[in-house]
């Protein structure tokens, strides 16, 4: 019997559910877009490929939220054919990366007719593939919305450490350079300088100490472009 390992990724913005539509096996049946894994491929890149061939969103695989096997042999009036195989289907939770201005991608599923973002709380009453979904879906949808919040909170910790242990290497040292820290903390400092959302006091600072290092040794050091373009990112969010 063959095993065929698939992903599906469930995507949720603004109170809305991102679904394909298709007229099989019923016509107006809802599924989440995925698909199966190709030899080499990781659930997480299988997912994310699936998403954008099948919708053009491009998402990041985040927390794998349910696992799901089907044995079509063992449901004879299921809608899968009693080939043989057995499937293991796993569903992520996807943090969207971009999004088109219209929906579509550019393999879309055999059935697929349709995709469309669908409120969570019109869900009930829909039909789905698979059936159960139309009752479970919404607990999975806040399961997943809870353990993203919790996340963001937990890196937003990470990225507060991080950004006061580097002004305190800053406050004794000045910008931890390669003499002074090594090739692989330099750069993560500078990453760190890039990324940190702690506030645009410690990104000026840093932008004058790089900017000062570069006018006496020009080689080596960091672009201090790079760091303004990002403070530029975060006006024009604000905007």
């Amino acid at each position: 019997m063959k095993i065929r390992n698939s992903a599906n990724g469930l995507v949720v913005r603004d109170g809305r559910v991102l679904l394909l539509r298709g007229d099989w096996p019923q016509p107006d049946t809802y599924w989440l877009p995925g698909g199966g894994q190709e030899p080499g491929e990781s659930l997480a890149a299988c997912v994310e490929r699936e998403v954008l061939e099948e919708t053009g969103v491009r998402v990041r695989a985040r927390e794998m939220l349910l696992v799901r096997e089907t044995i079509p042999d063992n449901h004879p009036d299921g809608p899968f054919p009693r080939s043989g195989s057995h499937r293991v289907e796993m569903t992520f939770w996807c943090d969207i990366i971009a999004e088109p201005d219209v929906l579509g991608g550019a393999k879309p599923d055999g059935p697929q007719v349709d995709v469309t973002w669908v409120p969570v709380d019109k869900l009930t009453g829909l039909r789905f593939l698979p059936v159960w979904f139309e009752s479970r879906l919404p607990a999975l949808i806040a399961h997943g919305q809870k353990r993203a919040e919790v996340d963001c909170d937990t890196m937003a910790g990470v990225d507060r450490d991080n950004t006061e242990w580097l002004t305190m290497i800053l406050d004794e040292h000045g910008w931890p350079g390669k003499t002074l820290v090594g090739e692989e903390a330099a750069s993560g400092a500078w990453l760190l300088a890039q990324r940190t959302d702690q506030g645009e006091e410690f990104q000026l600072r840093v932008l004058e100490l790089l900017d000062g290092r570069r006018r006496r040794q020009p080689r080596g050091v960091p672009c201090p472009l790079v760091l303004g373009e990002r403070r530029a990112e975060r006006s024009r969010g604000r905007s």
